[in-house]
């Protein structure tokens, strides 16, 4: 009766740590992701910002402003920048 319940005792305690190791395993993947793709976006909003993609964006949506079409909006740096894109 005693070796039955070491037993039993020991078999609950390899399934509650493989339960534990398994759970480990989920929360080690799920930080691991979630760190890439904080890593990611990171990058992406570095790369948005440095890039001065704001004023990008603003000049764009005013490409069907009257003076886009003068000399002088054609030779500016933002639409230098524009043709980047």
């Amino acid at each position: 009766m005693l070796i039955y319940y070491i037993e039993r005792e020991r078999r609950s305690d390899d399934i509650k740590s493989s339960i534990r190791d398994t759970n480990l395993k989920y929360v080690s993947l799920f930080s691991g992701v979630s760190m890439m793709a904080i890593a990611a976006t990171s990058g992406l909003l570095e790369q948005f910002f440095h890039r001065n993609t704001v004023t990008k964006f603003i000049n764009f949506y005013t490409l069907d402003s009257p003076h886009f079409d003068s000399p002088h909006h054609l030779d500016s740096p933002h639409h230098l920048d524009l043709q980047i894109i």
